[in-house]
């Protein structure tokens, strides 16, 4: 797999991030019938996003693709919080090694993404699915 796509799979199992947001205008959704992520326009009345060509899709068949901006906010960062402190070392991998974090990742969508599922929920990426740290 490549980066993207194993991007798309976390997002796919990150079932809670999944839940809690609702689709809106300008955001990145990975559909099953198109081969790349599109950006959507939506119309929150049907439930359904216009697509390429005019098509409708279910938006219960999106996985949503987070940008690092809109992970960054998932966890309350700015550039004045200790978050923000906390977002720089773990781009460093010092919280991976600390945490002896069972993958490395590629990119960092991918990584912002673990750092969300992390710090909000407690689970971590095993190259397959999210795991909860007991």
């Amino acid at each position: 797999m490549d980066d993207e796509e194993v991007y798309i799979l976390m997002c796919e199992k990150a079932t809670k991030i999944q839940e809690d947001h609702d689709l809106d205008l300008f955001d990145i959704v990975k559909v099953p019938e198109y081969l790349t992520p599109i950006i959507v326009g939506i119309n929150h009345l049907s439930h359904y996003i216009n697509g390429c060509n005019g098509l409708l899709i279910n938006i219960d068949k999106c996985v949503w693709l987070p940008t690092l901006e809109q992970l960054q906010k998932m966890v309350g960062i700015n550039k004045l919080d200790s978050k923000w402190i906390a977002w720089l070392r773990f781009l460093v991998d010092l919280s991976w090694v600390i945490n002896d974090y069972p993958m490395t990742f590629n990119s960092m969508k991918q990584l912002g993404l673990a750092f969300v599922m992390w710090e909000k929920y407690k689970e971590k990426w095993n190259g397959e699915d999210w795991i909860k740290e007991e």
